[in-house]
């Protein structure tokens, strides 16, 4: 790694185990954001923008990327799949708003995104993946952190997580966040923590965990046994309490933790609320 590609740093990490808002198009609006917020959400994303929309209509999408200073600290989350082009609409974007970090879709299954070559679709393709964030990176990176969020590979015969990690510390990505479902699961059966966790012991920069987080208990459960530096929480978002007494009470609580019974999954089933909210946003 050279020293341009090092990652900035990551000033918002004020938590020894921060929570994080997942970005979910159509629901985390500035309302929702500010909600989560009061509740004790430590770090939030926007919704997705198109990184094309940036480029080709910024007045149009531009209402994607504003930001509230109660809000922070906030990241504003770019899909695309032209490493320039990403780049040059991570500038814009800074040009006129101040996120605190700038964080790449290469996550989402939806197929309007992954048929634009965007999003999870890009898993199938290392190299571009790799070519995309050293792009924001080198646009942005000296003026802001850059993350990334993934999932663990396009389908279960072609788990990519770890050598996606360590594509994209190398381009100088400061924080990756891990959805522990392939693309093709979309967002069905479990999310697999063990790759999630193998990942987060291989890397120098954080890796936060994403994927059946319902409640405190889970968050404590996560926290005690494996090493990921945070979670994000997504669907579950909407009935989660984020209260962080409640979570370190159940981190205290949960402290001797046990293996899961399933393998790829923390035991859920000891948690009052499950996992079971359905599959309602992305």
């Amino acid at each position: 790694m050279t020293f341009s590609n090092r990652p900035a740093p990551l000033p918002f990490f004020k938590t020894d185990f921060p929570l994080f808002l997942a970005p979910m198009a159509g629901v985390t609006d500035p309302i929702f954001r500010t909600i989560c917020k009061e509740l004790g959400v430590d770090v939030m994303v926007t919704e997705f923008v198109s990184a094309e929309g940036i480029l080709q209509a910024w007045e149009r999408n531009r209402r994607y990327t504003k930001i509230e200073n109660a809000h922070r600290p906030i990241g504003i989350q770019l899909f695309g799949a032209d490493g320039n082009h990403m780049g040059e609409a991570a500038r814009i974007i800074l040009d006129h708003e101040k996120p605190d970090f700038i964080d790449i879709n290469f996550g989402c299954p939806v197929p309007k995104v992954v048929g634009k070559n965007g999003g999870s679709s890009l898993l199938k393709d290392l190299p571009l993946l790799a070519s995309v964030a050293g792009g924001v990176v080198k646009a942005v990176g000296e003026r802001i952190p850059v993350t990334a969020k993934i999932r663990i590979g396009w389908d279960f015969q072609s788990l990519c997580a770890m050598d996606a990690c360590r594509l994209l510390e190398n381009e100088g990505i400061s924080m990756i966040t891990i959805h522990g479902r392939t693309r093709s699961q979309q967002y069905s059966g479990t999310a697999n923590w063990d790759i999630i966790d193998e990942c987060a012991r291989a890397m120098s920069v954080p890796v936060i965990g994403n994927g059946d987080i319902s409640t405190p208990q889970a968050v404590a459960y996560v926290k005690e046994n494996t090493a990921v530096s945070g979670v994000m929480i997504g669907r579950h978002g909407k009935p989660m309490d984020f209260r962080r007494r409640q979570v370190l009470s159940a981190a205290r609580s949960h402290a001797a933790g046990q293996r899961p019974a399933g393998k790829g999954s923390p035991d859920f089933a000891a948690c009052p609320d499950g996992p079971g909210v359905p599959p309602l946003w992305g």
